[in-house]
């Protein structure tokens, strides 16, 4: 279609990607080319195929359930003892000083590090298998109501492209 005045006006609403140049130079746009310009770059096409994207994460995300998993802690604390609070006596020998005050004693301050970690690996999870099995439709699915958005707005960018060289022909 050679685009000029009213008819670029049509085709430049209905295909907003298109760029028309100034002046008298047209610009050709083909039944072909509108069609796949509208299947990949309309609204209904592109919003099809970002659920599709959010089905298949949520595949893999339910998956994770079926792998093992690793956490870790780190706790560092600092802190004073008083020695009357053991509850026991630590014996010298006669005529040797304890090694500890029988009145009690403040030790410290002492500092601690606790590091620990946490593996979890699931024997047989029967209710992750069945939610991962579950998912899988709804991405079957996905694809097709995105392969079905793109065949409409291809159909109604054919459609758009006859009405504009149907106008094109009557000026």
């Amino acid at each position: 279609i050679r685009a000029f005045g009213a008819t670029a006006f049509a085709v430049a609403m209905a295909f907003p990607g298109i760029a028309f140049s100034q002046g008298t130079q047209p610009t050709a746009l083909t039944l072909g080319d509108a069609a796949r310009l509208a299947a990949a770059q309309s609204a209904p096409a592109v919003a099809a195929r970002l659920r599709t994207e959010a089905a298949i994460a949520r595949v893999t995300q339910k998956r994770a359930d079926l792998f093992p998993s690793f956490s870790t802690s780190a706790l560092e604390s600092g802190h004073t003892i008083n020695s009357a609070t053991f509850g026991f006596d630590f014996p010298a020998a006669p005529g040797e000083k304890p090694l500890l005050d029988p009145d009690g004693q403040i030790i410290g301050p002492v500092k601690t590090l606790d590091l620990r970690a946490h593996i979890v690996v699931p024997a047989v999870d029967f209710a992750a298998r069945q939610r991962v099995n579950g998912a899988h439709p709804v991405v079957r699915a996905s694809v097709a109501a995105a392969r079905s958005a793109a065949d409409q707005a291809a159909a109604t960018a054919a459609l758009d492209w006859l009405s504009a060289a149907r106008a094109d022909a009557l000026i």
